[in-house]
């Protein structure tokens, strides 16, 4: 059996129009910012927080795929590379790669 721990969001169980869901394609950066991330924060989308955001894998239209996830406490997204499970470097241009993504919040 799975360990879910219900405490980490705000609603555990989402029932139709008490959240807000935003869907929607994410660029990269031109300059990537490592350490740090890409600054994302829910005025991005319109909304006041995000519980949640699902990616994509990143694809650069030919054979690279990068990982992305959203980091909630310092509210950036973060890259990293998938053979190698490395942050990817500081001042890399990923404006190449492209996800799709879903921000579930209010």
């Amino acid at each position: 059996m799975p360990t879910i721990d219900r405490t980490t969001l705000a609603a555990y169980h989402d029932t139709s129009g008490a959240r807000i869901r935003k869907t929607a394609r994410y660029v990269g950066p031109a300059s990537y910012v490592n350490p740090g991330g890409d600054a994302f924060t829910p005025g991005n989308l319109g909304m006041s927080r995000i519980d949640v955001i699902i990616f994509t894998p990143a694809w650069d239209g030919a054979d690279a795929f990068r990982v992305l996830i959203w980091d909630r406490v310092t509210q950036t997204i973060r890259w990293f590379v998938p053979n190698t499970d490395a942050e990817v470097a500081n001042a890399v241009n990923l404006s190449g790669f492209s996800a799709f993504f879903e921000a579930i919040g209010i």
